[in-house]
């Protein structure tokens, strides 16, 4: 990144576009050049190095910021990880709410009937993780680890519900199966 300091145009060359040699902005360079030839020359000069010419271009000062891209990704990094400190019940509520959406969206059903299935499925689970305790120790066990795994089986079909609401609520067409081409 560069910084024009005679219009403080803010040049931001990407990895396809290459740093400009004049500011987008006032049209200046940014060091001097011959106006002739267009040969960079070097600062101070008064005639060009290539062909001779006293006529350089009026060159805009300008601040180099190679630092300015990873320092705003450090401060918003800084600033997320500390509000989700500060809030983490917030990060939940949210999670919640995009996953009973996203749900919502597959089953084509409203998301406070949803909200309201999966909450009291959840209290039923509750109930019944707190009821396997007072079963003897292998039947209790067994149920807790049967809970677990049905858990995280949810979890991957969580995972894998995501990307097919996506493609619903975004692109607008459900996934398509790859089919094998013939040769």
């Amino acid at each position: 990144m560069r910084l024009c300091l005679n219009c403080f145009f803010l040049n931001n060359p990407s990895a396809d576009k290459p740093a400009d040699k004049f500011c987008p902005g006032c049209g200046r360079s940014y060091g001097p050049t011959c106006v002739k030839c267009r040969t960079p020359a070097p600062w101070g000069s008064r005639f060009c190095p290539a062909c001779g010419s006293p006529e350089l271009s009026d060159p805009a000062r300008s601040l180099p910021l190679p630092f300015l891209p990873r320092l705003v990704v450090l401060a918003l990094a800084i600033f997320a990880s500390r509000w989700v400190w500060q809030h983490p019940w917030q990060l939940l509520r949210g999670t919640w709410w995009t996953g009973t959406a996203a749900l919502s969206v597959v089953t084509a059903s409203p998301q406070h009937t949803v909200q309201a299935t999966l909450t009291r499925a959840c209290g039923w689970l509750i109930i019944l993780f707190l009821f396997s305790f007072a079963l003897p120790r292998e039947k209790g066990k067994g149920l807790r680890q049967a809970m677990l795994r049905a858990l995280f089986g949810a979890g991957r079909l969580a995972a894998r519900l995501v990307p097919l609401a996506w493609r619903l609520l975004v692109v607008g067409r459900p996934l398509e199966r790859r089919r094998k081409k013939d040769d």
